[in-house]
């Protein structure tokens, strides 16, 4: 439901909304201003071509149409403006809203942001990275039964030191996969147009990471024929990060400064992070034994 102004702490910033979004803790207290806003707009004009490109970028903003055509316009001065689609509900325009629009704004704040899954241990944490369907959130809640905190879903955002700040309380998720792990979860909220059917899980307190952590090691997951990890060699982790990361694309004009900031965080993060091509099949039988290989390799190389 589109209501009164609603607060919430994310990323570690304070956000007002119009939309309530039911999977995250209400802020109640007002007196702080707050950093970022979503706000409904239905009257914005965006770009004529932004069907076809997707993502149009403007010097202090950008326009993005995500796959259920919903369109934003998204300020670095601190608003993400976007127009409702009425075959969503609630839930999902804030699953959408809380993914690439979120990334893209604090890609305009000159943050490096990649797509990625999270968790934690010893305020260590380990990176799933890579496109969509590529399993990074059920690796993920596999780890939340051994010892692990969960610190993002789909989106990460890192400081120059690789430190990546508290974010998510929720992981979307199929019920196969709920159901290995249910008493993790406190809410279960249904996407009905997800091509996956999955559902948004918002996690209990004691599985969310509650502190800053250090990046440690990054795991790019792909599908395979044989279960292995590799160690990547710079150039190899570059092209990964380069495809997954946020970058400035369709853009009417050049736009340096983004383009150097953004080569100097990915080099960065390579010279500083591990970086692991982790491969195996892709069915539900290998599930187990490749989290379980997965698991053993982190914890043979973590310095916890």
């Amino acid at each position: 439901m589109i209501d009164s102004k609603y607060r919430y702490y994310l990323f570690g910033i304070l956000i007002e909304s119009d939309l309530e979004i039911s999977f995250l803790d209400k802020v109640s207290d007002y007196s702080r201003k707050t950093d970022l806003s979503f706000s409904l707009n239905s009257s914005f004009v965006h770009p004529s071509d932004l069907r076809a490109k997707r993502t149009i970028f403007g010097p202090d903003y950008l326009y993005y149409m995500d796959n259920k055509e919903v369109i934003f316009k998204i300020s670095k001065k601190g608003i993400i403006e976007f127009k409702k689609s009425k075959n969503l509900s609630s839930t999902e325009l804030a699953a959408s809203l809380l993914s690439i629009p979120l990334g893209y704004f604090f890609f305009l704040k000159k943050e490096y942001v990649f797509h990625a899954s999270a968790i934690s241990k010893k305020n260590n944490a380990t990176c799933f990275l890579g496109h969509s369907a590529m399993g990074k959130s059920s690796i993920s809640n596999f780890f939340l039964s051994h010892n692990y905190k969960f610190i993002s879903e789909d989106l990460c955002i890192v400081d120059k030191d690789q430190k990546i700040a508290k974010s998510s309380n929720w992981i979307k998720l199929s019920d196969e996969l709920i159901n290995k792990n249910k008493g993790n979860f406190s809410s279960f909220l249904p996407l009905k147009n997800d091509s996956r059917f999955r559902k948004v899980c918002k996690l209990k307190d004691a599985f969310i990471s509650k502190s800053n952590a250090r990046v440690k090691a990054c795991y790019i997951p792909a599908w395979d024929n044989e279960l292995k990890i590799s160690r990547l060699e710079n150039k190899e982790a570059f092209k990964y990060l380069f495809l997954n990361s946020y970058r400035a694309i369709n853009t009417n004009k050049k736009l340096p400064i983004y383009e150097k900031i953004f080569l100097e965080n990915i080099t960065n993060f390579i010279e500083n992070v591990d970086c692991f091509l982790f491969k195996r099949k892709k069915d539900m039988k290998s599930f187990e034994k490749s989290n379980e290989y997965l698991l053993n390799h982190i914890e043979s190389n973590a310095k916890y």
